[in-house]
């Protein structure tokens, strides 16, 4: 079974100064004279453990740590300064426990290490009433209940582990048959169904609300945007706004009608100014092919006039002989007639060419008044685009005026609706299925008996005045002596004496039989007030010896720390004893010196 004992406990004073106590597995005895300090160790440990309450004392103490081991010889070290609320693990060599900050009640809990040191892995829900409808965590809180009695409520009237004066049952006996069976309670069935249902049921109700909020704001909004406004004139100035959009929209077709047509007649004369300019570069490439003709035939005829007054060779230039003298042909003649005959050609070239300029200029002019009404078709264009639009933007600002009435009766509509969906759900009565438990019934017949046959022994051992037998009640789950005698019918001492044994007889059958076992027993003062006038002393002096011989019989697989003024002489071999004795000339004086 896993768990844990506590090794030592130490106390950081303010001035840098420490004290601490070394603790043992098994039993420990802590004694000696109040206002040593005593008490003030189980506080620390309490406080280490996550309770809220601050322990005091006449130093000023700034933190507190336990150093915790587990029974193969891993450990760790957990702090906390009193100042705070969160703890510190450090030098940890325990499996799953990581050194850091935890926290008491926030995600990353120290709660959680402590009952996974004892086997449990959180989380686990104990129902905290019989009809399933409520449930809680279970926490080292929780249990802390069932082995920490402390000075005041060691002698309670009530049944010892209950957290108030008004015993929750069904929540702490859930924790206490968890620790037996480690079985946790699921949600029956027809409970499950029944909790969809309300779930369902609840959250379509909330839905229906917010969405009634909502509707009643659209409203309100509607309803103020709608004020002051006169619905049958706005009907009037729609019906003009769209009568000028249709006049305006004709005479925007009309423009762009004219427009296309002018696009048309544009690319006509485009086309023909094309064919003419390929005309023109064909008549300036003949022209230049005229020119050209006229200079060659002029060069050739001036040829021909200088060659006429060059004298023949009579004789060869080599052999000095006498040559036959040539008659020479002229083609001037010939030439002039071509000349002359290109020459008009020419000319008549010129004035055609000279012509088809004049056509060019013409049909460049018209392109040109084409481009003019063109631009002066798209600013009217333009001009009528946004008349058009503000007229446009106006009619859909009116229109959504105009729609502000029926959206206000839509919506009233509406709310109509949601409100009786809202009224049928809201009468549906919440479904309660009719299934509970008992808890104290399903603690079976042997966890009573061995908790009982514990006491019992330790009991008839002791001189207990007029004992017959004890049990444990199956409603209050407390003590009764003889049968019938309530354990809040006795006094201050006997009642711690009773809740001693009992939470030593329950913790006891933990370890031997149950599931998980936190192994610890920590009690204060159990023996302090087992000094009655109406008891006889020997029957006092009896009752202290067997208590605690019990703890020191029964101590086996857990860690028992008693705290104590006076402690009866019995045989102490087994057991860790640290004695205060509040005198400076002999022993330790205190917890903190």
């Amino acid at each position: 079974m896993n768990r844990f004992y506590i090794s030592k406990v130490t106390a950081y004073k303010h001035d840098g100064g420490e004290s601490s106590i070394q603790l043992e597995d098994g039993v420990n005895i802590i004694y000696g004279p109040s206002n040593t300090g005593k008490t003030l160790i189980l506080k620390y440990i309490n406080f280490i453990f996550g309770s809220d309450y601050i322990p005091e004392s006449d130093i000023q103490i700034d933190k507190v740590s336990i150093d915790i081991k587990t029974p193969s010889e891993a450990s760790a070290v957990i702090s906390r300064k009193l100042s705070e609320k969160k703890v510190f693990i450090s030098n940890s060599t325990i499996e799953n426990v990581s050194d850091g900050e935890y926290f008491l009640k926030r995600k990353k809990n120290i709660s959680d290490v402590y009952l996974s040191l004892i086997g449990i892995k959180p989380p686990v829900n104990i129902f905290s009433v019989q009809d399933y409808t409520k449930k809680q965590s279970l926490t080292w809180n929780s249990l802390k209940n069932f082995f920490f009695l402390s000075e005041s409520n060691v002698a309670s009237e009530s049944v010892y582990f209950a957290s108030t004066n008004f015993f929750n049952s069904t929540a702490e006996l859930g924790c206490l048959k968890y620790l037996v069976d480690g079985i946790e309670r699921k949600l029956p069935e027809e409970f499950k169904d029944s909790e969809k249902q309300n779930i369902k049921n609840a959250a379509l109700i909330e839905y229906i609300k917010q969405e009634l909020d909502e509707l009643e704001k659209q409203r309100k909004g509607l309803v103020n945007e709608s004020m002051g406004i006169n619905y049958s004139e706005l009907e009037t100035i729609v019906k003009e706004k769209n009568q000028l959009l249709t006049e305006a929209t004709a005479n925007l077709n009309k423009l762009l009608e004219e427009d296309s047509n002018f696009g048309k007649e544009y690319t006509s004369v485009q086309d023909e100014m094309y064919e003419l300019e390929l005309l023109l570069d064909r008549l300036y490439e003949l022209e230049t092919q005229y020119i050209s003709d006229i200079e060659r035939l002029k060069f050739i005829i001036d040829g021909e006039k200088v060659r006429k007054n060059i004298p023949q060779n009579t004789k060869c230039p080599y052999c000095n002989n006498p040559l036959q003298p040539r008659a020479h042909k002229t083609y001037i003649l010939a030439e002039t007639k071509e000349l002359e005959k290109v020459q008009k050609n020419l000319q008549e070239l010129r004035e055609t060419i000279q012509y088809n300029e004049s056509e060019k200029i013409t049909l460049h002019s018209k392109l040109t008044d084409i481009n003019a009404s063109r631009a002066e078709i798209s600013q009217k264009t333009s001009s009528i685009q946004s008349e058009i639009q503000n007229i446009v933007k106006s009619v859909s600002e009116l229109k959504e005026l105009l729609k502000l009435s029926s959206d206000i009766e839509s919506i009233d509509s509406m709310k109509e609706k949601q409100q009786a969906k809202l009224k049928n759900l809201e009468s549906i009565p919440i479904a309660k299925p009719s299934v509970s438990f008992e808890i104290k019934s399903e603690f079976e017949a042997t966890f009573f008996d061995n908790v009982e046959k514990f006491m019992d022994t330790i009991i008839k051992n002791t001189d207990f005045e007029n004992y017959e037998s004890i049990e444990i009640d199956r409603k209050s789950f407390d003590i009764k002596i003889n049968g019938n005698k309530a354990k809040k019918n006795q006094g201050k001492g006997y009642r711690a004496f009773l809740n001693s044994l009992y939470a030593n007889a329950l913790t006891y059958y933990l370890s031997q039989n149950g599931k998980y076992s936190p192994g610890l027993l920590l009690l204060d003062s159990p023996i302090l007030t087992l000094k009655e006038e109406e008891r006889k002393q020997d029957s006092s002096d009896s009752m202290k010896k067997e208590l605690m011989k019990s703890f020191i019989e029964y101590g086996d697989a857990r860690q028992i720390i008693i705290v104590e003024n006076d402690i009866p002489e019995i045989d102490y071999s087994k057991v860790n004893r640290i004695e205060f004795t509040k005198r400076q000339d002999k022993g330790r004086y205190g917890f903190i010196d």
